[in-house]
């Protein structure tokens, strides 16, 4: 008699197990096309293939860079991009960037999703030294005919605390010892390698 009540028990975890299987199975096709989308937006971003961004996007679509620009198109992706990484006066030279969901997308519709996450943030800066930032993100993401794109995306950094606030903090001194690369910039690391 235990046998079959610990047999019966056993086949009921096992049916409800499956129900909750198969109640995820409409969306985990989603669920692979949105990591491939993460990944592209990662490699077009650490490339600077601002043509590889934009068949990330949505037709319409709302982009609020870490500086809080905000950008609703692709002329104004590739300004921006220029601005901080191509320009005579850019402050920059390249990014490397590593993705990080902290959620599987949420999904409020059958063609609508939103998901936030992390980036670990790796900036080459004019005079080639490293800084490393953590940024937090969030996008919310449409299908349209078929295909994921991002229809809105922000990024945010700790306005309280990030290495260019230390830096711009730093004393004459201590700004003097980086010039003379007796110590780093505040988030300054060598190399480029991002954590997996």
């Amino acid at each position: 008699m235990k046998n079959k009540i610990i047999l019966s028990t056993i086949i009921g975890m096992l049916c409800l197990a499956q129900q909750g299987i198969a109640a995820d199975l409409p969306h985990s096709a989603d669920h692979d096309a949105l990591r491939i989308l993460r990944d592209k937006v990662e490699k077009s971003f650490n490339s600077g293939d601002m043509n590889e961004l934009r068949t990330c996007l949505a037709k319409d679509f709302t982009f609020i860079t870490s500086d809080q620009t905000v950008i609703t198109d692709m002329n104004g992706i590739v300004a921006y991009w220029d601005k901080m990484f191509k320009n005579k006066n850019s402050p920059l030279i390249s990014m490397q960037s590593k993705l990080i969901a902290a959620i599987s997308t949420k999904f409020t519709g059958p063609d609508t999703g939103y998901c936030h996450g992390t980036s670990q943030d790796i900036y080459t800066l004019k005079n080639k030294r490293k800084i490393a930032i953590n940024n937090k993100w969030s996008a919310v993401l449409i299908n349209e005919e078929g295909v994921w794109k991002i229809s809105a995306a922000h990024i945010g950094v700790n306005f309280l605390d990030n290495p260019v606030l230390k830096a711009k903090e730093m004393s004459w001194f201590a700004r003097l010892c980086v010039g003379l690369h007796l110590r780093n910039l505040p988030g300054e690391v060598k190399g480029t390698k991002l954590n997996e």
